[in-house]
């Protein structure tokens, strides 16, 4: 057991580490959203609300992330079953980036929105109950978890497509950092389940395919930040 546990140790530092830099930083950015972008008119409430559901969102993936981690370290016996903390955080983080900007970029097309949100909503709702009903007995397969994020991801595209094709010629900075992010979260998810490095055995016993994509999910969400402030006014 002392081996699995110390490769456990190990996967569980390098992501915690990176969880507790995306508390700390989204913990600030949404201190900052209240207390210097807080809504002056009833117009812009809806806005506000967008952007704190957004820092929470990411806030949120990393509390569940690394608190999964910790059970994995201090009870690797049965903390597996926990993997659906995990899993069921990371489509949070989808949903609430989603969301977000759905609010924000089509908050002058009413019909469009609650279109958006709606689908999202239910496609979300149904996976993340698919996800935390998993038991000991019945595991969340890996295939089953890719499903999920690859079905979220790609109908979380249909809006940000929507946009870019309605600014032809004059894209919103908004969308094309969203645009950006997905392509960058979407490569980093890619090569964390096919794992390329680890089949060249180039990292024994390290798992540089699963912290990428880690790195490249709160590195997105910072990169995202600042772009999504601006879009409140």
């Amino acid at each position: 057991m002392e081996g699995p546990n110390i490769l456990t140790l190990r996967d569980s530092t390098v992501i915690a580490i990176l969880d507790i830099f995306g508390i700390s930083y989204f913990s600030l950015f949404t201190l900052q959203c209240l207390l210097f972008h807080f809504p002056t008119c009833y117009a812009d409430i809806s806005n506000s609300l967008a952007t704190l559901l957004f820092g929470v969102g990411v806030i949120s993936w990393c509390v569940l992330s690394l608190t999964y981690r910790i059970l994995l370290v201090l009870s690797s016996t049965n903390a597996y079953d926990w993997e659906k903390l995990e899993f069921g955080g990371l489509l949070l983080l989808i949903y609430a980036t989603t969301i977000s900007y759905v609010a924000l970029q089509f908050s002058t097309r009413p019909l469009a929105q609650l279109g958006y949100m709606c689908a999202i909503s239910l496609l979300f709702v149904g996976h993340l109950v698919e996800v935390l009903v998993q038991t000991s007995s019945t595991p969340l397969t890996s295939i089953k978890f890719q499903y999920h994020c690859a079905s979220l991801a790609l109908l979380t595209l249909v809006p940000i497509i929507h946009s870019l094709a309605e600014s032809l010629g004059q894209p919103v900075p908004l969308s094309l950092e969203v645009a950006r992010v997905a392509v960058y979260n979407g490569l980093g998810a890619m090569q964390y389940f096919v794992r390329p490095l680890e089949r060249m055995g180039l990292f024994q016993g390290w798992q540089p395919s699963l912290y990428i994509m880690h790195l490249v999910l709160v590195h997105s969400a910072v990169m995202l930040s600042p772009n999504i402030i601006p879009a409140v006014h």
